[in-house]
């Protein structure tokens, strides 16, 4: 899938490949978990989560054979 032009991620959900969905609904499923208080919206065709007033910091994709996974630096923890 390239940029999407859905508006929701239940849109974009709904187009995907069906082999591909059941990672999709898994990682819809867990980032919630993990991101407990933010929000789940559609930015740059792309699935993501982010605080309420900011970009995503996290989003998922659709590409060919994988799954484009992208984690901002405020989601990655250094390692002490």
């Amino acid at each position: 899938m390239v940029q999407s032009k859905a508006q929701t991620v239940d849109e974009w959900m709904a187009a995907l490949d069906l082999a591909g969905l059941p990672a999709f609904q898994q990682l819809r499923r867990r980032c919630p978990e993990r991101l407990a208080g933010w929000a789940e919206r559609m930015q740059q065709g792309m699935p993501g989560y982010g605080l309420r007033a900011a970009d995503s910091a996290v989003a998922f994709n659709s590409r060919k054979q994988n799954i484009a996974f992208c984690a901002g630096p405020t989601v990655i923890v250094p390692i002490a």
